[in-house]
């Protein structure tokens, strides 16, 4: 992995050799760097596949939703107390942009990008 300059980006490496160890797909998804409150694997998805959304680093996770491209939310699920992550499935989602939202219950709202094909 190299940055424009052409030198190796070493954080970058060292995150994908983590994520690799836990058996995350380069392939499938993307990796937010430099920001781990919110991530997700699998932010480029097929129709039925699904996406974790990771929320590890959230304390007090209150609230996941997805929101469309016109604003509109599609999806939204409570947390639950302990719970760092969440299963997504594409099966109900039309081809476009998505936002994913978690809410902590105090103004703070984390969010990321999928892309569904």
């Amino acid at each position: 992995i190299k940055q424009a300059s052409g030198e190796k980006d070493e954080a970058l490496e060292s995150t994908l050799a983590k994520l690799r160890k836990n058996n995350y797909k380069e392939t499938t998804s993307i990796y937010r760097v430099g920001e781990p409150d919110l991530s997700l694997k699998g932010t480029l998805a097929q129709k039925n596949e699904t996406v974790v959304v990771d929320f590890s680093g959230i304390e007090n996770a209150k609230l996941l939703s997805v929101v469309n491209g016109n604003g509109r939310t599609v999806m939204q699920t409570h947390v639950t107390n302990g719970q760092t992550s969440y299963t997504l499935n594409t099966s109900d989602l039309p081809a476009g942009l998505y936002v994913v939202k978690v809410d902590n219950g105090k103004n703070t709202t984390e969010t990321c990008k999928i892309v569904v094909r």
